[in-house]
């Protein structure tokens, strides 16, 4: 993370529009780096050796919660993620409480799908979590082609499980990844 090129892209990324709009609802000093590390690791996608050293200093210096919330910000997630909350009544304190919190959380938020993954083990985790507090949204995570069919038919298992109307699902996807949000309908206006 300390290498020249790191800095430089970092600043470059913490003066952009994106970086700026996110610092509306965002005040804790390392969830922000972590969204600008995030942006960075989109930016060099497709520079795995770059991709792989720069996870491995996040890693070093902030953990695996560092690596899972970076992905959120690499994924592009805060905006389709929060949309609800800010776009909601409530105060901008309030709105940067909650994302704050809920960041600190992505742990228990966000499970990130490898093609060795069991569907029904994830599904069921997922489930769990979500009964167990339904105040959040669940993220499932795939990169790459493998992982996104485990994505897939996790999500069909999980549906099955709680049922499609019990569900909100928002399903995000590209080449390169998928990415499904899980809300429970019944919390819906819980926020």
């Amino acid at each position: 993370m300390h290498n020249k090129d790191n800095i430089i892209e970092v600043n470059s990324v913490e003066r952009s529009k994106e970086q700026m709009s996110i610092k509306l609802y965002i005040k804790d000093k390392d969830i922000l780096i972590l969204s600008s590390l995030g942006t960075v690791l989109r930016r060099n996608e497709t520079n795995i050796n770059k991709i792989r050293k720069l996870r491995e200093a996040i890693y070093a210096r902030y953990g695996a919660v560092g690596i899972h919330t970076a992905c959120f910000f690499q994924n592009g997630l805060f905006y389709i993620y929060f949309k609800e909350i800010i776009e909601s009544n409530l105060c901008n304190d309030e709105i940067t409480r909650y994302i704050e919190a809920t960041i600190k959380q992505i742990d228990k938020i966000a499970l990130f799908v490898s093609k060795e993954d069991s569907e029904e083990k994830i599904a069921d985790i997922l489930k769990t979590r979500m009964y167990a507090d339904s105040k959040y949204s669940y993220l499932l995570l795939s990169y790459n082609v493998d992982a996104m069919k485990k994505c897939e038919d996790t999500k069909a298992k999980l549906t099955k499980m709680i049922g499609i109307k019990n569900l909100q699902i928002i399903k995000y996807d590209d080449t390169k990844r998928l990415i499904y949000i899980f809300k429970l309908k019944d919390t819906l206006d819980k926020i």
